[in-house]
């Protein structure tokens, strides 16, 4: 499977240089044969049938979407304990 280029960008952009490469860590996860297929048939991004990306790539695309919110709203001090 191929990654996808705008989840690459997306990860590059959370860690402040919108032109680099992603670079990040890719560890096999442990995944039930279950749990592979709820992400293939729900989560992983595709293009038509064909799927694009890892359960850990998903994970990176979902983790840098939430870094971007996080940047740009910030995080509530009362409710995280800073």
């Amino acid at each position: 499977m191929s990654s996808i280029p705008a989840a690459q960008a997306t990860v590059a952009r959370a860690n402040g240089d919108p032109s680099a490469p992603a670079k990040r860590p890719l560890r096999p996860g442990t995944w039930s044969e279950s749990a592979l297929r709820v992400l293939r048939e729900r989560y992983l991004a595709r293009q038509g049938k064909a799927v694009l990306e890892t359960p850990e790539e998903m994970c990176w695309r979902v983790a840098a979407c939430l870094a971007q919110a996080e940047a740009k709203y910030g995080k509530t001090p009362a409710r995280y304990g800073a």
